[in-house]
């Protein structure tokens, strides 16, 4: 297995450490799936989620708050 593609494998959390991530619930987060509001993608029947993704999901709905 090449390296970039354990890099990208490394980078692929779960529901439960995503909602950890969030902190969200895992039901929350399985509605924000099924209705695309948050970056995701299915292996078999098994959510997965970047962490770059995430990252980036959570960057856009900062707020600034003065």
């Amino acid at each position: 297995m090449s390296k970039d593609i354990q890099d990208n494998l490394s980078d692929l959390i779960d529901i439960p450490q995503a909602a950890e991530l969030l902190l969200v619930s895992e039901r929350t987060l399985y509605g924000w799936c099924k209705d695309k509001t948050i970056p995701s993608f299915k292996i078999g029947n098994m959510w997965r989620f970047s962490r770059k993704d995430l990252d980036t999901f959570i960057d856009q709905r900062k707020t600034v708050s003065y």
